[in-house]
């Protein structure tokens, strides 16, 4: 190309911002290479645009100068037949000091170029003024990947009102700040290499040995391959580049010692009339080099530069790029110039996913590379720019926020965590939505992306503080995605706790949404490659009644230290590792229960939105449920669409998930109203018991009832239309949840969120729509769990429970408060809603390993007179020795029993539920040094049980049954005891 015209991509570049101001008003930014004409493009739009006075805003003074030499001979616009030969020029001044009043700006106002360095025009306080308006018709800017740096932001954003022009080899930073303007043209690299616009680049490797001195070869190298270039009548130049100015003088020393080349430092610290010189020595042939920290990589126009010696390898991707590209230039036609080399120590510095210093042969050739890096990111900086557009503000900051007005979606980085829910078919998105309680500060939606984001704060005073004089603010933010396709919300929230995601679901999203189910969301695990797992939550799948709910394993291969035992007693809880790729990397983490995944990065808003929809993608695709994952000796629990026959398996019993025991009536309270309760009642859920409706259940729904004393409000789990708790119309009692967020809401939301756990008689389990598998054990029934008792010589009514109006005989209650009154240091009776047990008793003994001894005895009457082998006499007691199980914890049980004693104190002035001792003795006893948990004795007592008559039966159910239960309690370092006839 001879120079004579301009070419192609600056033809384009100059109409693209022509075609932009026609609409916008907004800054234009023009992505081109280095070495592609951007100087020539700047200047022409000074007079395609018919510009006023212009500013043009450089990086350096060494750029600034050539600028200025151009505008002032207008050689490359005459040259280009841009302009006439005879076009007069334009009056051109450079700023050369700080215009520190607003009538040091005014003196500009005679010229019609003004060239500056943003140091000298960048308003600050006390050495800059602000410029006065429309002093200039339009801005250009060069080397625009600066401009989010302060002094040029300040500048720019002093000219607002003025039509703004950037351009950039990178437009991008590495702080990943968007430079505020709208890319209107971009000249790929790889093009730029197609239309010999770049040359060949080839990397020198220096690899020193022990005791051999890097800097020295990297100079030796530098002098061999200069004198090789000038034998073949090439007129190359070097630079040596370093970062520090104390290593530049350490250089030239190296550089002077060791070869015979010309050599001039050029630093910042250096006078601009002697960095003049020196550069006019090296372009005129009197130097072979200059030595550089830092500068001539940006704006500098001189092609022969063509061996780099890099004795301090940047850091930085944009300038890095920026660096190279002064090398691989082509220059003008008949200049005898050819391939660019770099010489430099191989090490280990990477940018994105190729090592630029290295040359391992698999790694591509530099010119793809480079291509490649520079190209795929100005795409995604056009990406960006096309998701931005497409959101529209809902909301905007109030002067109370001022800070916010500053927020933009480019500056939002969400950390890649989101919580997953489905949405039902045909149902609507309310893409405006604004959940309760949130004090939202600032809101875009986008149409087309079905995206929300907002930014909301949190006021409180802090705990430490009884007068609310001081308050805590805490900013969230929150970023709502559907993915229509395949009706996923992913809700992206810094405020994780349970209420916040139920209230941004309620307001957004339809009737109906549910998160998603566990064995949904194994499907992200699967294709892993060498897969490495740092952290796995193992979910004790008695974790209702049982007292190691959770169990976590860490290591570089997790996975690998579960065991046998572990797959049949625990569940997949959650799990985070990564998936080894051939060049990265992938973390992942999921967590089964809360149908949660992250990643472990934080990165822009069009990142977060690209890696939702790759997981929708795999989420929602059948085929991965045959594919394996790291995690399959847990049990993950099958997505069921039908329950288990009742016909073959019984409903054994069902309870709150293990996590609600844990936390206290402030963080979860229910508010009961019911006819004859005055007020209602405040409750904890855990008060209520959850009792299974074995005979009103089916394959298509769970019936149970939630009951406190006499007040019950029944319910059932439903399959379809959506697995879902609902509470079954026209029923006096109610129950409310009270919210976090100030408000109160029904139950069946709060019963979604924690969803009880259902049990059969062969242990299986279902939550929601999964069902988790049987336990496996060999069954065992020893004949010393029974302890067979004469009731009718007790006098006992078999089929009485608690209170007993046949003649001349006692209830089991009654016989039992008996036989255990004055035999233990405790005894406790508590038949009641929300119960651990009918009688507790406690003692310490002489055993210094386990010197507590504990029973729980549960009863229940028997359906008929005579004692037989009857299972519906045995589901619910069993069900019951299972759930008391958790109160191994002598925390637990300790504050259990107070709580118990208080509320029925508070109804019963004077009465106490203590047979023997009290709540003294039980802080005692269970104060005792020894482990937190306890072994337990479940008694079962049953006197409708007939043993023989249960041992010589034909139906296996009743011994499977108590086979099952005996498992349980052994499997938590319990005994079962069977009490019977």
């Amino acid at each position: 190309m001879d120079g004579s015209h301009l070419r192609p991509n600056q033809i384009g570049a100059i109409s693209a911002v022509q075609a932009h101001f026609s609409l916008h008003t907004e800054p234009a930014l023009l992505a081109m290479p280095t070495g592609s004409g951007k100087t020539a493009v700047l200047m022409a739009l000074a007079f395609v645009l018919r510009a006023g006075p212009v500013l043009v805003v450089t990086p350096s003074v060494i750029v600034r100068e050539q600028i200025a030499e151009g505008f002032r001979s207008l050689d490359i616009l005459k040259r280009t037949g841009v302009l006439p030969l005879d076009c007069p020029p334009p009056r051109v001044h450079e700023v050369t000091g700080w215009l520190a009043t607003e009538e040091a700006w005014r003196e500009l106002e005679g010229f019609d170029v003004v060239i500056a360095s943003p140091p000298s025009i960048s308003p600050r306080p006390g050495q800059v003024a602000p410029p006065p308006e429309k002093l200039f018709d339009l801005v250009l800017v060069d080397e625009a990947h600066h401009e989010q740096a302060p002094t040029w932001k300040a500048l720019l954003d002093s000219f607002g009102e003025t039509r703004r022009v950037l351009c950039s080899a990178t437009p991008f930073r590495n702080d990943r700040q968007r430079l505020g303007a709208r890319i209107v043209y971009h000249y790929p690299l790889k093009r730029a290499q197609e239309d010999g616009i770049f040359g060949r680049i080839n990397f020198v490797p220096i690899n020193p040995g022990a005791g051999e001195d890097a800097d020295v070869l990297i100079a030796l190298k530098a002098a061999e391959l200069l004198a090789e270039d000038r034998d073949q009548g090439l007129d190359h130049r070097l630079m040596v580049r370093t970062s520090v100015k104390s290593r530049a003088s350490a250089l030239a020393k190296i550089y002077a010692d060791h070869t015979s080349l010309k050599l001039q430092e050029i630093h910042s610290g250096l006078q601009p009339s002697t960095i003049r010189r020196r550069i006019e020595a090296l372009k005129k042939g009197e130097l072979d080099g200059v030595i550089c920290v830092d500068m001539m990589g940006e704006g500098f126009d001189f092609p022969n530069l063509k061996i780099a010696a890099i004795h301090a390898p940047h850091k930085s991707l944009p300038i890095t790029l920026q660096f190279i590209g002064r090398f691989a230039r082509t220059g003008h036609s008949g200049q005898p110039l050819g391939d660019a080399r770099f010489i430099a120590e191989e090490n280990r510095i990477r940018h994105d996913e190729f090592q630029l210093y290295s040359s391992d042969p698999e790694e591509p050739d530099w010119r793809e590379i480079i291509a490649n890096l520079n190209d795929r990111r100005v795409a995604h900086e056009v990406e960006n720019q096309a998701l931005f557009d497409s959101f529209r503000p809902t909301r905007r900051p109030s002067d109370r926020t001022r800070a916010a007005r500053e927020l933009s979606l480019g500056a939002l980085e969400p950390f890649h965590h989101a919580k997953v829910y489905q949405l039902p078919d045909g149902a609507g998105f309310d893409l405006e939505a604004m959940p309760k309680g949130m004090d939202v500060l600032y809101s875009e939606v986008s149409d087309d992306r079905q995206a929300a984001v907002i930014v909301w704060d949190e006021v409180e005073t802090p705990r430490w503080l009884t007068v609310p004089v001081l308050d805590n603010v805490r900013h969230h933010l929150l970023v709502v995605y559907f993915v229509q396709e395949q009706r996923l919300l992913f809700v992206c929230s810094t405020q994780k706790e349970e209420d916040t995601y139920e209230a941004i679901v309620e307001a957004f999203a339809p009737d109906g949404a549910y998160e998603l189910p566990a064995p949904q969301l194994r499907r992200v695990l699967t294709g892993w490659t060498d897969p490495e797992i740092y952290n796995i939550g193992m979910r004790n799948r008695q974790a209702a009644i049982g007292q190691e709910s959770y169990r976590i394993l860490t290591g570089s291969a997790a996975q690998h230290a579960i065991s046998e035992r572990d797959g049949q007693r625990f569940t997949r809880g959650h799990a985070f590792g990564a998936s080894v790729e051939p060049d990265s990397k992938k973390t992942l983490g999921i967590s089964s229960n809360y149908a949660k995944i992250w990643s472990l990065r934080y990165a822009g808003l069009n990142s977060f939105l690209k890696w939702c929809r790759a997981l929708a993608s795999k989420l929602s695709d059948p085929a991965a449920d045959s594919l394996p994952t790291p995690l399959d000796a847990l049990d993950g629990g099958t997505v069921v669409t039908s329950f288990p026959d009742p016909q073959e398996r019984m409903l054994l019993m069902a309870d709150w998930p293990a996590e609600l025991y844990h936390l206290s009536r402030a963080e979860r309270r229910l508010h009961l109203t019911a006819p004859g309760v005055v007020g209602g009642l405040t409750l904890h859920p855990t008060e209520l018991e959850v009792r299974v409706r074995q005979d009103e259940s089916t394959v298509g729904a769970l019936r149970f009832d939630l009951a406190y004393r006499e007040h019950i409000l029944q319910c059932r789990l439903e399959l379809t239309p959506r697995p879902q708790h609902v509470v079954l119309p026209g029923q006096a009692v109610e129950l409310r949840v009270a919210q976090r967020l100030g408000e109160e809401k029904g139950i069946s939301p709060f019963l979604d969120s924690h969803a009880p756990q259902f049990w059969y008689d062969d242990l299986s389990s279902v939550t929601r729509n999964v069902h988790y598998r049987a336990l496996d054990f060999e069954p065992q029934v020893p004949g010393e769990i029974f302890k067979m008792v004469d009731w009718a010589a007790a006098a006992v009514d078999i089929t009485a429970e608690i209170t007993c109006e046949k003649a001349g005989y006692v209830s089991i209650h009654d016989h039992l408060r008996r036989e255990l009154d004055g035999k233990h240091q405790v005894v406790f009776f508590d038949h009641d809603t929300g119960e651990a047990a009918d009688f507790i008793t406690l003692d310490l003994i002489e055993d210094d390993r386990l010197p507590v001894r504990v029973n729980f005895y549960h009863c229940k009457g028997s359906k008929e007179d005579k004692a037989g082998s009857r299972v519906g006499d045995m589901y619910e007691v069993l069900g019951q020795a299972v759930k008391c199980l958790r109160y191994r914890d002598r925390n637990l049980l300790r504050r259990h029993l107070a709580e118990r004693e208080k509320k029925y104190g508070a109804g019963a002035p004077g009465k106490s539920r203590f047979v023997t001792g009290d709540l003294t003795t039980v802080g005692s006893i269970l104060s005792t040094p020894g482990p937190l948990l306890l072994p337990i004795t479940v008694w079962v007592v049953q006197p409708g049980l007939d043993r023989a008559k249960a041992e010589h039966e034909s139906d296996p159910k009743m011994g499977r049954l108590i086979d099952n239960v005996l498992y349980f309690t052994q499997d938590h370092g319990s005994s079962l005891r069977i009490m019977c006839s």
